[in-house]
């Protein structure tokens, strides 16, 4: 096929082959024979140039003769939301905004060097707030062939810690528009770790130490104060949700998750949509971290006082697929412990409190239409502090939509609208992406419209 085409590019030769043939036999004979030797030249250089395309990993350009790949790959989601609250709010608050924004630009690489068996992964994003180019995901993988039962794998660099699978599903992989307000508050978030893992044909096994959760910003000796504001607002700088940095640096964090397949493939569990024709898949697994900071400073209500912060945080989750449907569930427990401090200090709702527990749940399914490309959604997520933590109960949202997958999963319309009863007034405006109002009455309800557009490449 090669040489034909080769062949095919100098048909200009052909006229000149013609002319030689009413000269003599043997001229023609001889235009021939050149004809082929440039096609055979023409061949071996089209060989021998490396092969660029587009596959299932995106466009690439790679090597054959030499264990070299690059795959270039990314996505775009563009949305307009719309978020009103019941009830007052705030002097200078409004009642309801609307607005277009672009929530996630993605820019990937990923391919593998030297060795087919040792991979690089980059992900960059434009910050959608400041526009800002950075590096969120860089990481080298080593895996190791350890036969038709089980490989291991080394992983390094920053990445997701393996605690809750809804964060460790890609964003343009999502069932809705935007994660749940559980894991957007119990997320790992990014961190820089090291990673070993253990994966089997029908389990698999994930160990890793880090700098403990969302700590992927400052360097190890660094005084790191990585308290997202929401957590910092709601529950105070002494025992926040989502980190236990706040006495200074983490002595240590390690985080270990648990999967096992009991039915489909491992490829399935990497996106929650299932297209009509697929098989079924089931999945289970367990996760937990634990953190502790260095002691460090207490904060300035207590002054003199040497604090340290311990946070413990497991999550169990299931997920089923099949044949245009699928369903998942995650629950998490969050635990928080601070000591040096007096007995004096005061939490939001209890003073002398200085242990406490936090739960979240996520429940989610969709199903398409038969014979079509639409898939109706609904998911509940519920965020339950400690009360003697915070006064205000438990926040609940509940969310409802459809995606059109226009172009397969190069092309989704998402619409979806999510309604959350009694929110804690200090949650409100600071998750990202959720694009609730701040500034409202603690407890108010509030409805978030959202119709999203993203364009997978």
């Amino acid at each position: 096929m090669a040489r034909r085409a080769a062949v095919l590019t100098v048909l200009p030769l052909i006229g000149a082959a013609r002319a030689a043939a009413q000269d003599s036999p043997e001229a023609l004979r001889a235009a021939v024979r050149e004809l082929l030797a440039d096609a055979d030249t023409r061949t071996s250089l089209l060989q021998a140039a490396p092969p660029v395309g587009h596959d299932a990993a995106g466009f690439f350009i790679a090597d054959p003769d030499a264990p070299f790949r690059l795959s270039i790959f990314g996505f775009v989601q563009f949305r307009y939301a719309l978020s009103a609250r019941d009830g007052d709010s705030s002097p200078g608050s409004p009642r309801a905004v609307g607005g277009f924004q672009t929530r996630r630009t993605y820019l990937n690489a990923r391919g593998h060097v030297l060795d087919p068996a040792l991979t690089f992964f980059l992900q960059t994003t434009f910050d959608p707030g400041s526009g800002v180019f950075r590096a969120e995901q860089a990481y080298l993988t080593y895996t190791f062939d350890g036969g038709a039962h089980a490989q291991f794998r080394l992983r390094w660099g920053q990445f997701r810690p393996p605690l809750l699978r809804e964060e460790l599903i890609a964003a343009n992989n999502q069932l809705l528009a935007e994660r749940s307000l559980a894991n957007s508050v119990f997320t790992q978030g990014f961190s820089r770790l090291v990673e070993a893992a253990w994966l089997g044909r029908d389990a698999r096994m994930m160990l890793a130490t880090s700098g403990g959760l969302r700590a992927s910003g400052g360097d190890f000796n660094a005084s790191n104060s990585l308290l997202p504001g929401a957590e910092t607002a709601i529950f105070g700088p002494r025992a926040p949700f989502g980190a236990a940095q706040q006495g200074g640096t983490q002595a240590w964090a390690i985080t270990a998750r648990a999967e096992l397949r009991l039915a489909g493939q491992w490829s399935a569990f990497d996106t929650f949509s299932s297209p009509p024709g697929a098989e079924f898949g089931a999945a289970l697994a367990a996760a937990t971290h634990i953190e502790r900071s260095r002691d460090g400073p207490g904060p300035p209500s207590a002054p003199g006082s040497t604090v340290a912060t311990t946070l413990s945080r497991s999550a169990a989750d299931l997920m089923l697929k099949g044949d245009g449907w699928n369903a998942f569930a995650q629950f998490v427990h969050n635990w928080t412990g601070t000591t040096g401090l007096p007995a004096s200090f005061a939490s939001a709702a209890e003073p002398g409190a200085t242990r406490f527990h936090d739960f979240g749940l996520v429940v989610q399914a969709g199903a398409f239409i038969p014979g079509t490309a639409v898939e109706p959604f609904a998911r509940y997520d519920a965020l339950i502090p400690d009360p003697r933590r915070l006064r205000d109960a438990p926040a609940h949202t509940a969310t409802f939509g459809l995606n059109w997958y226009v172009h397969g999963t190069a092309a989704k319309l998402t619409v979806e609208a999510s309604r959350i009863f009694t929110p804690p007034d200090a949650l409100l405006g600071r998750v990202a992406g959720a694009d609730y109002l701040a500034g409202g009455i603690a407890g108010a309800r509030e409805t978030v419209v959202r119709v999203q557009f993203q364009v997978q490449f």
